[in-house]
C-alpha cells in the first residue's frame, strides 16, 4: 500500500511539473504581435517619423506634431529624406521616398478622373493623403497650398489616439486657384493696413482704400489687349513685338508699336504688385519678342534706337528716352545686350557703334583690331553735336538760361532724359585723355540757376521755395520733379530740400487751380509731387543729411491722410469709362515726345498717362510716406 501511494505521489508530482512547464511554453497557433506595433501611423506605442525633403522649409510642422502628441501622449520625431526608412512615417512635400512617388501618381490619377479639362487644369490647386497602410505622405501640386494640406491633415486625420488607414487608402482636395490667392493676398493686405493704422491711424488707412478702390481689373485687360507679338520669319524667330501707345493707334495704318510703351508695360507688372520675376514669370515666346523688337531699333552708327514710323529726325528727349526704353526696360531686364555700345554706357555685343556684325565677327589681324579700337575711342561723330565737347555742352547748357526761369521743366526734362549720356560721356572722356566735366557742369549751371530763384525771393521779402521758379504752381513743380531726377541721377547734392519739400507739399494738398490758374489737368500734375518728394528724401538719405529727413516724414505723417484724399480726387479724374486711364482728362495727347503716337482728338487711355495715373502716382506716394506692404494688383491679377 505504501508502495502504491508512492508511486501515486510521484506520478502526481510529474504530471504537476509538466503541467507547470506547459504553461511556460508557446501556446501552439499563430504568434502574438509586438504590442508596440499595433498597424496605427501613430500612437502612444508607435514609434513615427515625420519625414520632409532636404531644406524643405515651407510649412511649420510643429503644429502637427504638437497635436500628434495631444492625441497620444507620444511625440513624432522629425527626419530628413536622408534617414533611413522607418516602419511608420508622415511623408511631408517633395521627398525620394517611394511613398511621395505613389501619393503623386495616385493624385494624377485622380485628377484626370476628375473631370477636370487639360486646359482648365491651370485654374485648380490640388493636394492628396495617401497610405499604404503603415505610412501615409501628403503631397500637393502646388507650393501655395502646401501649408494648407498639412493643416487639413492635422484637422481631419489626427483625431485620436491612433490612426490607422488602409493600404491605398487615397482623399484628393481640389481648390479654386484664383480664389485661393485672392483669400490670402486679402489677409496678407489687412494685416497690412493693420500695421498701417498702428503707424499712421484709421484715418490713413480709410483715406488709403478709397484711393486704391479708383482702379480695378479693367486696366489691365485694357493693357493687355495692345501687346502685338509681331511677326516670325520661315525659320520661327520673331522679328519684334511689343505694346501700342493706345486703341487708336492699335486700330489706325501707319501707327505702330513703340518702345516707350513697351517698357512702361513692363515696368507697370513690376511695380502694380503683380509680377515678382520677368524671367519667370513672363513666357519666353513674350520676352524673345520684345528682345527682337528692342534690338530691332537700334542704329548701327549711332547706338541709338530709332522707330521705322518716325526715324531719325526726332526730339532729344524721344532719342534719349529711347535709349533708355530699350536697354534698361527691355533688353538688360531680360539677360540681353544691345547690338552695340548705347551712348547711356550699356555695352553691347558688337563693341562701339560703326563696327559692322559681319566684320566683328570674322578673324582679323592684330594691326586692324588695334586700329579699330583707335577709331572707335576718337570718333566723335557718333555723339550729337553738344556732346563732342566740354565747350560744346557748356554752350548747350548756357542756351537754356534766358528760359529756366519760366520753362524749367521742358529745360529740365531734355536734360534729365540725357543723364545716362551725360555720365557715360565723362566716362569715355577719361579713358580717351579728353577735358572731363560734364557732370560737374551740369551741376554748376543748375545750382546757379536754383540760387538765382531763392535770391529774387529773398529780395522780395518771400520765402525761399527751393524751385528753379518764383512761383509755386503745377508747371513749377513739374519742373522739380524732372530737375530732382538730373540730382538722382547724376549722384549730386541737392540745396534748398526742405523748402522743396514744403513746395511739393502745398501743391499736393491744392484742389483748385493754382496761382496761374490752372488745374491738374495732366496725370503728371499729380504724379510730379509726389515724385519730387521721394527724390529729395533719396538724395538727403544718400549725402547724410537724415537729420533733415526725419522733420519731413513727421510732417508728412501728420497730412497723410488729406494728401491721399486730395490725390484721389485729382486722380480719378483721368480715368475713361473702359476702365483705362489717360494723359489727360480727355483726350490721348496724339504726340509723344513730339512723335505721333495715337489718333489725335481721340477720347481714350494711353499707356503714358495710364501707367502715371496707376503705379506712378500711387508708388510714389506710398514711397515718399513711408508706407509698404500694399499695392494696387497681387499675383492673382496676373493669373
Amino acid at each position: 500500500m505504501k508502495l502504491l501511494k508512492g508511486i501515486f505521489a510521484t506520478a502526481c508530482t510529474l504530471l504537476l511539473v509538466t503541467s507547470l512547464c506547459a504553461c511556460m511554453l508557446p501556446s501552439p497557433g499563430p504568434n502574438v504581435e509586438d504590442p508596440k506595433d499595433d498597424g496605427s501611423i501613430y500612437g502612444k506605442n508607435v514609434d513615427t517619423q515625420v519625414v520632409t525633403g532636404s531644406g524643405d522649409g515651407l510649412v511649420n510642422l510643429l503644429p502637427l506634431l504638437g497635436k500628434i502628441a495631444d492625441e497620444c501622449g507620444k511625440r513624432p520625431e522629425i527626419a530628413s529624406e536622408t534617414y533611413g526608412v522607418a516602419d511608420h512615417e508622415i511623408v511631408v512635400g517633395e521627398t525620394s521616398r517611394q511613398l511621395t512617388a505613389d501619393a503623386k501618381a495616385a493624385m494624377e490619377v485622380a485628377i484626370a478622373a476628375s473631370g477636370i479639362s487639360e486646359e482648365d487644369r491651370k485654374w485648380y490647386l490640388h493636394y492628396m493623403i495617401y497610405s499604404d497602410g503603415a505610412s501615409v505622405a501628403i503631397v500637393w501640386s502646388d507650393d501655395l497650398i502646401a501649408e494648407e494640406a498639412v493643416e487639413y491633415f492635422m484637422n481631419e486625420y489626427v483625431k485620436g489616439e491612433s490612426l490607422k488607414l488602409d493600404a491605398g487608402h487615397k482623399k484628393l482636395v481640389t481648390v479654386d486657384k484664383l480664389e485661393r490667392m485672392r483669400a490670402d493676398e486679402a489677409e496678407e493686405r489687412e494685416a497690412a493696413y493693420a500695421e498701417i493704422a498702428a503707424q499712421y491711424g484709421q484715418d490713413v488707412v480709410a483715406a488709403l482704400k478709397a484711393h486704391m478702390s479708383v482702379y480695378d481689373e479693367r486696366f489691365y485687360l485694357w493693357l493687355a489687349d495692345l501687346y502685338d507679338p509681331g511677326e516670325y520669319d520661315e525659320d520661327g524667330n520673331p522679328l519684334g513685338g511689343g505694346f501700342y501707345y493706345s486703341n487708336s493707334a492699335r486700330e489706325t495704318e501707319g501707327y505702330l508699336i513703340d518702345i516707350e510703351s513697351t517698357g512702361q508695360a513692363l515696368g507697370f507688372l513690376n511695380s502694380s504688385g503683380m509680377l515678382k520675376d520677368f524671367k519667370k514669370q513672363i513666357p519666353e515666346k513674350m520676352q524673345r519678342e520684345m528682345v527682337a523688337f528692342a534690338l530691332s531699333l537700334q542704329d548701327p552708327e549711332d547706338g541709338y534706337f530709332y522707330h521705322p514710323q518716325w526715324g531719325k529726325n526726332i526730339s532729344i528727349g524721344r532719342q534719349s528716352r529711347d535709349v533708355g526704353w530699350a536697354t534698361n526696360q527691355v533688353l538688360v531686364r531680360f539677360g540681353y545686350q544691345p547690338y552695340w555700345n548705347a551712348p547711356n554706357g550699356v555695352k553691347g555685343i558688337y563693341g562701339e557703334p560703326g563696327v559692322s556684325k559681319t566684320s566683328s565677327l570674322r578673324e582679323e589681324s592684330v594691326a586692324e583690331a588695334v586700329s579699330r579700337v583707335e577709331a572707335a575711342a576718337t570718333n566723335l561723330n557718333k555723339w550729337p553735336e553738344r556732346l563732342r565737347s566740354l565747350e560744346n555742352w557748356e554752350s548747350y547748357l548756357k542756351e537754356q538760361e534766358a528760359n529756366i526761369h519760366t520753362q524749367s521743366y521742358s529745360i529740365g526734362h531734355t536734360i534729365a532724359e540725357q543723364c545716362g549720356q551725360i555720365n557715360n560721356r565723362d566716362k569715355e572722356a577719361l579713358e580717351n585723355g579728353e577735358p572731363t566735366g560734364y557732370v560737374a557742369l551740369t551741376l554748376q549751371y543748375f545750382d546757379k540757376w536754383q540760387e538765382e530763384t531763392q535770391q529774387a525771393l529773398i529780395a522780395k521779402g518771400e520765402e525761399p521755395n527751393g524751385l528753379w521758379e518764383e512761383d509755386i504752381s503745377y508747371n513749377s513743380l513739374n519742373g522739380l520733379m524732372k530737375i530732382s531726377a538730373i540730382y538722382v541721377s547724376l549722384g549730386l547734392e541737392f540745396n534748398y530740400a526742405a523748402e522743396a519739400f514744403e513746395s511739393a507739399v502745398e501743391i499736393i494738398m491744392l484742389e483748385e487751380a493754382d496761382i496761374n490758374g490752372k488745374q491738374a489737368t495732366n496725370s503728371v500734375d499729380v504724379y510730379n509731387p509726389w515724385i519730387a518728394i521721394s527724390r529729395i528724401f533719396s538724395i538727403l538719405n544718400k549725402h547724410g543729411d537724415s537729420a533733415v529727413v526725419e522733420p519731413l516724414r513727421e510732417s508728412l505723417q501728420a497730412k497723410a491722410a488729406d494728401m491721399i484724399r486730395a490725390t484721389t480726387s485729382k486722380t480719378v479724374r483721368f480715368r475713361k469709362d473702359d476702365g483705362s486711364y489717360g494723359y489727360t482728362w480727355d483726350y490721348s495727347p496724339a504726340k509723344s515726345q513730339g512723335a505721333p503716337a495715337a489718333v489725335p482728338n481721340t477720347v481714350e487711355g494711353d499707356v503714358n498717362g495710364g501707367t502715371i495715373a496707376l503705379t506712378g502716382v500711387t508708388g510714389n506716394m506710398l514711397s515718399a510716406l513711408g508706407i509698404s506692404g500694399i499695392s494696387i494688383y497681387y499675383p492673382s491679377d496676373l493669373e
